[in-house]
């Protein structure tokens, strides 16, 4: 079956003397009671800090269905940009333009401390190193402990928190892979940060990271100016393998630019993860070669997706190569045994190849798996079962595509 969405995920218990628990599941409700949750707000004590820190944390859809470990993007400001974000995600990674990952969102206590260099003119200000040190010797140990994690990071931030990125990527390099920064305040103290990377780009002839600025015509003269000026220092001195991109959107201001061109920094990042429908025309091997070469990019080993054997099953199968077809769905199950979706896709085949026995016996374990797969139900009732399935009186959580 073509994949389905669920937001209904599942809250987690956490472990570990750092954690009060989860205070509240961060959802949406409708009038009727029911709730869409898309993620938990976890809080985290930090000696480095002095102070007690939430988080909003979102997992995969299929994260307690699976065994699989997830990259972590880490978003600054996640009061505000953890809703759009999860959404965003969701939807790439549903349709295969990137893998599915675990969000962090950070909310603030202090921004002017955390996320600036230097004090400036703020009394508060100069505490980004300190956070640094939180985010290395607490958050990320907390996070990978916890949870199922990659060793690839993603490190995302806008205005105050975009330059805390690009600061990050300087002088702690190993603490993430990716870094997406929207709109920066590299203006901060007489372009402080600038300062420091061309000295930095000066030394260091290699940084294999990835990173991604946005910026926009609404932006403040002083953004504006100091971002070209950083896109300027790039072209001159960037490090060799330093994947960089500088995008400046006209038509953008400071409000709308985090929003509409995060997107953009993931299609960037992921640009070639999508299988292209060749690798899908030349089979299996080509697709084993794709993700060899993604592991290769990403520096983890990562897995034939669940959603690319699917492709290529339905690419089968719509050219009336049943059999190839209900090989590849069979290898899918074989590989995700907790899926109901594989299961659904392998009966779709077998009815399709008349074999009304197996296609029943699929679709009642995709059904087993996720009771809310309605079109299991449907299959089933077309298959003329016995005792007709009637189908959940629920408010609709499923989306077609």
């Amino acid at each position: 079956m073509k994949r389905k969405i669920n937001f209904l995920l599942i809250s987690v218990c956490m472990f570990g003397g750092l954690v009060f628990f989860v205070t509240k599941n961060y959802s949406f409700a409708r009038e009727t009671g029911k709730k869409i949750v898309i993620g938990d707000s976890v809080k985290i004590k930090s000696k480095v800090l002095n102070e007690e820190r939430e988080l909003f944390i979102y997992l995969p859809e299929d994260y307690h269905q699976s065994k699989e470990k997830y990259p972590v993007l880490y978003k600054l400001d996640g009061h505000l940009g953890f809703k759009y974000t999860t959404g965003i995600i969701d939807h790439f990674q549903h349709f295969g333009r990137m893998p599915q990952m675990i969000l962090i969102g950070i909310l603030n206590t202090d921004r002017n401390r955390d996320f600036t260099p230097t004090k400036y003119n703020i009394p508060t200000g100069g505490g980004a190193d300190n956070f640094l040190k939180f985010m290395k010797d607490e958050l990320i140990p907390f996070i990978d402990k916890n949870y199922r994690t990659q060793p690839y990071r993603i490190l995302s931030g806008h205005s105050l928190c975009g330059m805390f990125a690009i600061y990050a990527l300087l002088v702690q390099p190993n603490l993430f892979s990716a870094y997406i920064a929207t709109s920066p305040s590299l203006w901060w103290d007489g372009r402080t940060v600038l300062k420091k990377a061309e000295g930095i780009f000066d030394k260091q002839s290699n940084l294999k990271k990835f990173l991604f600025i946005n910026f926009g015509g609404g932006d403040s003269e002083h953004i504006k100016a100091s971002t070209w000026a950083f896109a300027q220092l790039l072209e001159r001195k960037a490090p060799q393998d330093l994947e960089w991109k500088v995008v400046f959107s006209e038509k953008e201001d400071h409000v709308t630019i985090p929003i509409l061109s995060f997107p953009d920094g993931l299609e960037v990042l992921y640009k070639d993860w999508e299988v292209p429908g060749d690798v899908l025309t030349r089979g299996v091997e080509a697709l084993q070669e794709h993700f060899k070469l993604l592991s290769k990019k990403f520096g983890y080993e990562i897995p034939i997706a669940e959603s690319a054997y699917n492709k290529l099953g339905y690419k089968l199968m719509n050219e009336g190569k049943l059999e190839e077809a209900i090989d590849i769905f069979k290898l899918n199950v074989k590989l995700h045994p907790d899926s109901w979706n594989v299961y659904d896709s392998l009966g779709e085949a077998y009815m399709k190849s008349s074999n009304r026995e197996l296609a029943i016996k699929n679709y009642k374990k995709s059904l087993e798996l996720n009771p809310l797969n309605h079109n299991a139900v449907g299959m089933l009732n077309s298959l003329k079962e016995k005792n007709k399935l009637a189908f959940p009186s629920l408010e609709t959580t499923l989306v077609n595509i």
